[in-house]
């Protein structure tokens, strides 16, 4: 084709082109076509893509984007003409282009004629079409392992069946679309909580499920230990903990060891927790409060009631109930659904 000819077409006010165009502005494939609705039919000018980009499937995706444009702004129109040349011969024949069964005087004196090629014809529905639908490699189409099928409808059927399939669709998009306009109240999350998507207004039946984008749970020995080494933390934050940081000197607390059989402080019941001592099942958080428990006892028993040292322990005692209060959801997790009273080691 003349490269003046290709130019005055497509600058022509007759000629509609269309292109995909890549980013950075590269025209990948393009296609030039002239519509004439008085005379039934459309002229596919000429269609191109680049050298490397033939066997992608360019020039069969603007063949089908066409063919959909044409349904739409023509739809009593059902042929389209082109001058297939020796060398696309075989990508014309796989989208539908065959002998020409359209009358002579229609399209004769409106379409220019070419050398060394032959003039074939297509149908803007599903006429001549194959079957099932094709990719640029000749595979058949499947969706679930279902061909997908080419109706060969009449052209005003065809489309009727697209808008009433287009008006289903919006229907039940329309009674399955999100509430909007509606205000929920907040959600109140405690510490390391998270809650499941089907549980919270307005997302509930939205198709999210809790696995999706949680993290695979820790085992049950690294939760543990996390646990009590944050009971441990709170303690020790406390200005009141500095007296039970470390073991008794009995230099300076003389008879501590003849009144206090189990001694027990911040800095052994750390190291227990590191060592694993509470890991075992049966153990646990039961056993861990038990020897915290047992620091504010014997603060207690050697000091009296009215020591400044109880003063302190009891201060520590009621920062840890309320820090197992705080974090139970956690508690009954690594103890299997069981919670842990403090009060009950008072």
């Amino acid at each position: 084709m003349p490269r003046a000819h290709i130019i005055r077409t497509l600058f022509s006010q007759h000629t509609q082109c269309l292109a995909i165009v890549a980013r950075g502005f590269v025209v990948r494939a393009g296609l030039a076509y002239h519509v004439l609705p008085q005379r039934g039919f459309a002229e596919l000018v000429f269609v191109a893509a680049r050298e490397e980009d033939r066997a992608k499937g360019y020039a069969a995706f603007l063949m089908r984007e066409l063919r959909w444009r044409l349904r739409v702004q023509t739809p009593k129109m059902d042929a389209i003409l082109a001058y297939a040349d020796n060398g696309a011969r075989g990508w014309f024949t796989r989208q539908g282009f065959g002998e020409v069964t359209l009358p002579h005087e229609r399209w004769a004196g409106y379409i220019r004629d070419y050398d060394g090629a032959q003039l074939v014809q297509t149908y803007v529905h599903a006429f001549g079409e194959e079957v099932f639908e094709k990719n640029h490699r000749g595979e058949v189409i499947t969706v679930q392992g279902v061909p997908r099928c080419k109706l060969p409808l009449e052209a005003g059927a065809e489309q009727w069946i697209v808008q009433t399939q287009h008006y289903a669709v919006r229907t039940e998009m329309y009674k399955r679309r999100p509430a909007t306009g509606l205000v929920y109240s907040g959600l109140t999350f405690r510490p390391g909580e998270v809650k499941d998507p089907e549980s919270i207004p307005g997302l509930a039946g939205r198709g999210l499920a809790r696995h999706m984008y949680c993290a695979p749970q820790m085992p049950r020995v690294q939760r543990l230990r996390r646990l009590l080494m944050l009971l441990v933390d709170t303690m020790k934050a406390d200005a009141a903990s500095e007296p039970f940081l470390h073991p008794v000197d009995v230099s300076i607390a003389p008879g501590y060891n003849d009144l206090i059989t189990e001694p027990m402080d911040l800095g052994t019941l750390q190291a227990n927790v590191r060592a694993g001592v509470y890991d075992p099942v049966g153990q646990g958080v039961k056993a861990f409060i038990s020897d915290a428990t047992r620091i504010f006892d014997n603060c207690r028993a050697y000091n009296g009631d009215c020591s400044l040292y109880t003063v302190k322990a009891e201060r520590l005692r009621r920062k840890l109930e309320k820090a197992v209060e705080k974090w139970k959801h956690i508690v009954c997790e690594v103890e299997e659904k069981t919670f842990i009273d403090v009060q009950m080691y008072r």
